[in-house]
């Protein structure tokens, strides 16, 4: 991966901040409500900079953030790590396509690892599975191969609040964390901009979204 290349992914999410999303979902007759909200400082466990043990920086992550789009340097420094592998890239690469992930209607999971039949690390409350997305490996700010995959996205509580927030992301590889694993029906999905700026990208037949659904 380039420098050119990962400072396009951190812009791309970088457009996103102070984005949100209200997502109701439903199943046998019980009703669930949360909100996404994109912050900058997700984006360094999304992308998984926190693997690269060898490139450690005590700063905040919101200042981390801040020198991957402003320094060359720093976004060199970081994707010359040993631990910058390609299980990493896919996750940078996928975070270029948050945006289109976020705005899709994806099967929801109410996401339990116990479930799996492999032992898995990763600790969410909901998984956001999407079906051959159109994966890009980009060279040079390039398009030079696309295919498709699926990819997963997991959405955890953030500690302080209610909100959610984008955890992990990830295309599918070896492991299949959809099975055994419980389904919802999405009811209703809106996104608001950071200029209050308001579209309904989703809404069930019959579904009144105005009604109080807690969690």
């Amino acid at each position: 991966m380039t420098s050119d290349t990962l400072l396009k992914c951190v812009l791309s999410f970088q457009e996103l901040i102070g984005t949100r999303y209200i997502i109701h979902l439903g199943r046998s007759g019980k009703h669930v409500s949360f909100e996404i909200k994109i912050e900058k400082e997700d984006c360094h466990h999304l992308m998984g900079i926190h693997y690269l043990t060898d490139r450690p920086d005590r700063r905040s992550r919101e200042k981390i953030f801040d020198d991957i789009v402003s320094s060359e340097e720093y976004r060199n420094w970081l994707i010359s790590s040993e631990m910058w592998t390609d299980e990493l890239e896919d996750r940078v690469l996928c975070t270029a396509l948050l945006s289109d992930l976020l705005d899709d209607n994806a099967t929801i999971i109410r996401y339990n690892p116990k479930r799996l039949s492999f032992y898995s690390r990763i600790k969410a409350e909901y998984l956001f599975t999407h079906k051959d997305f159109v994966f890009t490996n980009i060279s040079e700010v390039q398009k030079t191969d696309e295919q498709t995959a699926d990819i997963y996205l997991f959405i955890d509580k953030k500690e302080d609040s209610d909100l959610r927030f984008c955890k992990s992301i990830f295309p599918k590889k070896n492991h299949d964390y959809t099975e055994y694993q419980a389904v919802w029906t999405l009811l209703y999905k809106e996104k608001i901009k950071p200029d209050g700026t308001d579209n309904i990208l989703y809404c069930h037949n019959n579904y009144n979204p105005q009604e109080l659904i807690n969690p």
